[in-house]
């Protein structure tokens, strides 16, 4: 558990940071467990910022399935951004997990989910931060055994050099089966063999031990493949769920204070796809599709919406719009959405099948945004990639879109798809103005990112475009999409290319990734943190060309992951990529016969097809407006108190606390109305980051009337730590006001700072103060810099026994600064020493 000493430590940085709430790690489901009492401690590592972490489905449903089992710790750690990483190497201070701040050092494992490949150098910057030794050979049995999954170890050889096992595949079982393998090799005691732990890796299905194969020497000048050494452990095969509708998931997400990027509920009703996308890794390596049920869909949704209170609930998997009960499930989920104002949203779906009724359900309580991805600009290209819609589709789709009230539709197109020319990218322009042409009074935006051959897809032997001609063709179409209602947006050329060059690379990228960590690589995802000069330099001092990885490959040579098997053979990839060529489709296995891909047989599964349930009689036409565009209302004043950690979180940050907390208490809300309904909640005062609260007031209405003890009740354990219920009060619907009273605050100095330690001379600089009969200073605000007299500003201030200040300002005052700069100004304290006093407001 947390001690003392570290949860100050923390706290101490708190203030200098942006978003404090990232590191509190005290979120609604979040599991805390003492370390005392399990066998394995396990880091999930995300190397990226929490707000990219939290959104990715696959840790909450890993961290629910580990944490499931009494014998395992699963604890999260996020990269921290640059304004907390400068201070945590400023100060020497080492990289902890959330839950118990665990030295991720200590831990017995740490596993990162790569999740793109340009998070390769944040790996690494983690590792350091945690004072890891960053190569695998450097690390014996005293360190953490450090692990890696996610789409990217489908080709682990660029990263291979830094962990000392890849899970391939579906993590839900292999991860269990791997920390029972290490839980046995701690019995062993001191002075055990890695080796030994490594050995017995190599028998779990799914797992890939770099140490166990060698690069392949080569003279051909193309990128190494690698060559086993130990017998009998030749290829890795990947792993799956089998049985997905029963398959582990997440019933209750980590809920965060801030928001994130996709701040929903969420739940995976699909894995897999069969339409075949040539270019498309994810279509290839998640073979067989699987279908969750469609009871499975309703009680997951249920259950995650009901512990935490999201207002959004995602439906998920690379085709949402395929899943074969959509129809049915969609209305239903719906039906019990629409009365706790729950809007869902289908994230990921093909024009072809987002049909009127999927959009007339999905509009009733918020409209989610739509997203078409026609992917190239012309039938022949889209052929070419096995795309399989057509014109008509999108246009059709598009205009659907906005007949049904959207006023946004986003396009999605690559651009160097093989065989691509410029009428190709005249067929972008057409069909974007075609779609803006609908309506000018709507928007369009359209994205477009470059082709990036990937591993274990048709295209993975064919060339990338080069920096020269990514960038002409996009300028080609920034020039012809010019108009008030299109908005167009390229991807960075330069990521494009390093994303390439990490996509099909080898060992050798290990010497440019020690470099680029060196010169300060890290965050490359963050275009603002990216730095094309640095990966330049740092491609020069390891010797290595980028353009080795971006050039075509012959069909026959050997590849950097050719040891890794994701279901669909080598034969199968060969024959699509010659129907490319001959703009061939290839059908859909899910509804046409097999396509001999190979994955069902090599991964002994089978595709798992959801049965078409039909839907209920609709319940009438009734919205959400009919439930709560209603006068009927009840006002409650909610007393509380903001102490501990939940002093760091910003006001929007805690009226989402309070919202969802609210909504998981199951009460009945009174929703605003418009295109974005909220809870209508309104706080007295706004808190800034950092202080702290024993007496706070909001109101909340109600559609029903309820006693004000059964309020209380209902959310007694549904506020973190740090919010505490005072008081549940029934008030007049018109009654708003909140009585005045004085403002008092506790200022308390950090132990190690000067004012702290040297009290004689923070008394003789408060009777100065109070001998003083004015003290003007100058304040800086959103308006400008303006003059306050500090004696008019303060009624009171004394110095307690305690050795803490009490200042009583003056509720007259016109004009009063932020009670850590009258505190700074009197004590005169430097910039930092004013950030780090804990200051809370008294109760009155």
């Amino acid at each position: 558990m947390q001690n003392n000493s570290e949860e100050s430590a923390l706290y101490s940085q708190l203030p200098h940071v942006s978003k404090a709430s990232r590191y509190l790690g005290n979120e609604i489901n979040s599991v805390r467990k003492h370390p005392d009492t399990v066998d394995i401690t396990f880091a999930f590592a995300f190397p990226d910022i929490y707000e990219v972490g939290m959104s990715h489905t696959g840790l909450h449903i890993l961290y629910e399935r580990m944490n499931s089992f009494d014998w395992i710790a699963c604890e999260r750690v996020f990269a921290p951004w640059v304004d907390m990483m400068e201070r945590m190497q400023a100060r020497g201070l080492k990289l902890r997990t959330l839950e118990n701040r665990l030295p991720v050092r200590d831990c017995d494992i740490a596993g990162f989910s790569i999740e793109y490949e340009l998070a390769s150098a944040t790996v690494l910057r983690m590792l350091e931060l945690s004072g890891i030794p960053l190569t695998a050979p450097e690390r014996d049995g005293s360190w953490p055994l450090i692990i890696a999954g996610g789409p990217c170890t489908y080709n682990p050889e660029p990263l291979a050099d830094f962990f000392d096992a890849f899970v391939i595949g579906e993590g839900e079982d292999v991860v269990i089966e791997l920390c029972d393998a290490v839980r046995s090799w701690k019995s062993l005691g001191p002075g055990r063999d890695k080796r030994a732990l490594l050995n017995s890796l190599s028998a779990i299905p799914g797992i890939y031990v770099p140490l166990f194969f060698k690069t392949a020497d080569s003279d051909t000048g193309l990128p190494r493949s690698v060559t086993p050494c130990k017998p009998g452990y030749e290829q890795v095969t990947k792993r799956i769920v089998r049985g997905f509708s029963h398959a582990p998931a997440c019933t209750a997400p980590v809920v965060p204070y801030l928001q994130i990027i996709h701040d929903r509920a969420a739940v995976e009703i699909a894995r897999g796809c069969t339409r075949g996308c040539r270019f498309c890794m994810a279509g290839m390596v998640y073979r067989p599709v699987r279908e969750k049920s469609a009871a499975a869909i309703g009680d997951l949704a249920r259950s995650c919406l009901a512990a935490s209170g999201y207002e959004e609930l995602g439906l998920l998997s690379l085709s949402s719009s395929d899943h074969s009960a959509i129809h049915s499930v969609l209305p239903e989920l719906m039906r019990h959405a629409r009365r706790d104002m729950t809007a869902v949203s289908l994230p990921s779906m093909r024009a072809d099948s987002l049909a009127p009724d999927l959009m007339e359900e999905i509009k009733k309580v918020r409209k989610t945004g739509f997203t078409i991805a026609p992917e190239a600009g012309t039938q022949r290209l889209r052929d070419v990639i096995n795309k399989g819609i057509t014109r008509d589709e999108i246009l059709a789709t598009a205009s659907r879109i906005f007949d049904a009230g959207w006023n946004l539709v986003k396009l999605y197109f690559m651009i160097g798809l093989p065989t691509e020319t410029d009428q190709d990218l005249d067929g972008i322009v057409d069909l974007a103005r075609s779609i803006a042409g609908f309506n000018r009074r709507k928007q369009v935006t359209v994205s477009i990112s470059t082709f990036v051959p990937k591993p274990h897809t048709p295209f993975q032997w064919e060339a990338q475009d080069s920096a020269d001609e990514i960038v002409r063709k996009q300028r080609y179409l920034m020039e012809r999409l010019r108009a008030k209602n299109i908005q167009c947006k390229c991807h960075n050329h330069h990521l494009s290319l390093l994303e390439g060059v990490f996509a099909r690379g080898d060992r050798s990228l290990g010497r440019l990734l020690i470099e680029a960590h060196r010169l300060g690589a890290g965050f490359e995802s963050w275009s603002e943190h990216f730095k094309p000069e640095l990966w330049a330099q740092a491609f020069s001092r390891a010797g290595i060309e980028p353009g080795a990885y971006l050039r075509a490959r012959p069909l026959d040579a050997p590849l950097p992951w050719d040891h890794i098997r994701c279901g669909v053979s080598r034969e199968f990839l060969t024959i699509e990529r010659e129907r490319a060529f001959a703009q061939r489709a290839t059908p859909d296995c899910r509804r046409d016969e097999c396509q001999g891909c190979g994955a069902c047989g090599c991964l002994d599964a089978r595709l798992e097809i959801a049965q078409q349930e039909p839907a209920d009689a609709p319940s009438g036409a009734c919205t959400s407006s009919d439930v709560h565009d209603v006068e009927a209302a009840y006002r409650y004043r909610i007393g509380y108190s903001k102490t501990g950690p939940a002093r760091f979180l910003s006001h929007l940050e805690l009226t989402r606390v309070f919202s969802r907390a609210l909504r998981r208490a199951g009460l009945p809300l009174k929703y605003s109305g418009g295109f974005h309904p909220m809870p209508r909640i309104t706080f007295h005062s706004a808190l800034p980051v950092g202080l702290a609260s024993e007496e706070e007031y909001c109101d909340v209405l109600l559609l029903r009337e309820l006693a004000a003890e059964d309020i209380m009740a209902r959310c007694a354990g549904l506020f973190p730590e740090g919010i505490r219920i005072l008081s549940m009060e029934a008030i007049a619907l018109k009654n708003t006001t909140v009585p005045a009273r004085m403002r008092s605050y506790r200022i308390r100095l950090p132990a190690d700072s000067p004012a702290a330690s040297d009290p004689q001379r923070s008394r003789t600089l408060l009777g100065r103060f109070s001998a003083c009969t004015e003290l003007p200073v100058e304040m800086q605000s959103k308006k400008g810099p303006h003059t306050v007299d500090l004696k008019q500003a303060v009624q009171g201030l004394a110095l307690d026994d305690d050795g803490s200040l009490v200042v009583h300002i003056n509720p007259d005052a016109e004009r009063v600064p932020r009670v850590n700069d009258i505190i700074g100004e009197i004590l005169e304290l430097s910039a930092d020493e004013r950030a780090a006093l804990t200051v809370t407001k008294l109760r009155a």
